[in-house]
């Protein structure tokens, strides 16, 4: 999964400035768990040095994201590999 983002980003033209990066979202802050997927992220970021790595916590991302379309339920979500997608709701229920 981090290599196909580092790999898009560096394939892409990045930012208007040049500026290439790839953003880990994940909820360290709540979740130890998360600390390895961070840390993972972290590693593998060191083999690309053209790019830059960011991280966001993803409560934020994730609640600012869902906003324009009526909130975490109905937003939409992609799940994506080099040959396949599969796409339906950000989250598996709908908001009670």
């Amino acid at each position: 999964m981090y290599e196909f983002a580092f790999n898009s980003a560096g394939k892409s033209k990045g930012k208007p400035c040049g500026e290439k990066s790839v953003t880990c979202v994940d909820k360290s802050n709540v979740l130890k768990t998360f600390f390895f997927f961070r840390k993972v992220f972290t590693e593998i970021s060191k083999n690309y040095v053209d790019i830059r790595a960011k991280y966001m916590f993803g409560d934020l991302l994730s609640d600012l994201g869902a906003a324009p379309v009526g909130g975490l339920g109905i937003a939409p979500g992609a799940n994506l590999s080099d040959s396949h997608g599969m796409f339906g709701l950000f989250m598996d229920r709908l908001p009670t």
